[in-house]
């Protein structure tokens, strides 16, 4: 999920796939 636009450290605190 690195390059979809959103910080790999708010995955875990938002959806991991975030179009």
């Amino acid at each position: 999920p690195i390059g979809l636009g959103i910080p790999t450290i708010n995955l875990r605190k938002r959806r991991p796939n975030v179009q």
